[in-house]
């Protein structure tokens, strides 16, 4: 009566029963009879006062599963005690996410890590499964992109423990909008997770996806440049919409013979704003006036990513191109880079007239063939005072 155990001969026999006390048996076919029989030892005796089953185990009979049932115990010589109502789970039917990230950042840990639980096929957690050959049972995860496994980091199996299997540290290195298929396996059944995002890194360097190698002074570019923001991973920041890319001259290499260059400057818009990572310059009429070898520098501004609005990240970077040729364009016009200042009659002109042959560009046209006519107008006279021939787009 004290609560005090009493070491003596104690003789015990447990049994399985529903939540009404309906005992199980083969011949139990009523609803509430239980659908497990109890296997194993059922008496044990004790001299101590303190009786224990060792070896005591469920076999179906009627079904896999089992709610709101009890073990009962008659203890001789005293009367009967029940357990607390408990339910059984079945054979594992079904793979269920407990817990996933809405979406990845590119190298970042999902957080929260997933998550799955096994149900049997009355939605029970399963949370008993023996491993193989006594091995502990494993939980399995994979990542396809574009029909193809993706690289995974961290550990992608992980022990599957009481009904549930919990990843630690997985992260994703390739940023996609809609593309993986997140792939969880747990002793066979399989549960698919499509249209997995996984955002890019903050921004990390400016990449020229295209750019051309030959072009015409003073025309626009036939090839537009274009120029990419990429993360640390080599991923394109697809979800950078702010924010624009600049581009000068940072260099123009001239032929030796080109003495009389154009312009060291561009023509059209210089500026391309940046949509889902890139800044395109195909409606910016971009050109270059120099007939040069031309290096091209490509600059970005500070900007914020959305990928982490808890940490936005501030970027500025620049990015060279490789020479570009600038070819000499069509005759334009005709350039008096020298007119004569002193007119003495029957005396030569001080100094003598020099003429170019000018491109789109502003540049006289290296090897140019052609000849310039001078004349005096006097009213509506026009008097040929001589034809001289180019050299090297100038006629003196």
């Amino acid at each position: 009566e004290g609560g005090n155990i009493v070491p003596m001969t104690l003789r015990a026999t447990v049994s399985l029963v529903s939540f009404s006390g309906r005992e199980a048996s083969p011949a139990c076919y009523q609803i509430d009879c239980p659908p497990l029989l109890l296997d194993g030892t059922l008496t044990s005796t004790s001299t101590s006062g303190v009786v224990s089953f060792s070896d005591l185990a469920f076999t179906s009979y009627t079904s896999t599963t089992a709610q709101n049932l009890r073990l009962k115990f008659v203890a001789s010589p005293f009367a009967t005690i029940f357990s607390r109502s408990f339910d059984v789970g079945g054979i594992a039917a079904r793979v269920v996410l407990s817990s996933l990230a809405s979406h990845g950042v590119a190298g970042e840990p999902l957080n929260p890590q997933p998550q799955v639980t096994l149900l049997d096929q009355s939605g029970l957690k399963v949370e008993w499964w023996e491993g193989v050959s006594g091995q502990p049972s494993m939980a399995s995860m994979s990542a396809i992109l574009g029909g193809k496994n993706a690289v995974v980091l961290g550990r992608t199996s992980v022990e599957y423990q009481q009904g549930v299997a919990v990843w630690t540290d997985l992260a994703l290195e390739v940023a996609d909008p809609v593309g993986y298929t997140l792939s969880f396996n747990v002793q066979n059944l399989v549960l698919n997770q499509d249209k997995f995002v996984v955002l890019p890194a903050s921004p990390s360097a400016l990449f020229i996806v295209r750019q051309s190698l030959t072009e015409t002074a003073g025309d626009a570019f036939t090839t537009p440049p274009v120029i990419s923001v990429k993360d640390q991973f080599g991923n394109t920041v697809f979800n950078l919409n702010n924010g624009s890319i600049s581009v000068e001259i940072e260099s123009a290499a001239l032929s030796p013979a080109s003495l009389f260059p154009g312009p060291k400057t561009l023509l059209g818009n210089t500026s391309s704003p940046i949509r889902s990572g890139i800044a395109d310059f195909a409606n910016s009429s971009l050109g270059c006036m120099i007939a040069a070898s031309v290096t091209l520098k490509f600059s970005g501004p500070h900007y914020e990513v959305a990928s982490r609005p808890s940490a936005p990240s501030a970027f500025s970077g620049f990015v060279l191109s490789g020479p570009i040729e600038i070819a000499f364009g069509q005759t334009v016009k005709l350039l008096v880079k020298q007119s004569p200042t002193i007119f003495v009659a029957a005396s030569n002109f001080i100094p003598q007239p020099v003429v170019h042959l000018l491109d789109r560009g502003g540049n006289t046209i290296l090897g140019a063939e052609f000849a310039v006519e001078a004349f005096i107008v006097v009213g509506s006279n026009r008097f040929l005072l001589a034809t001289q021939s180019a050299v090297d787009g100038v006629v003196t």
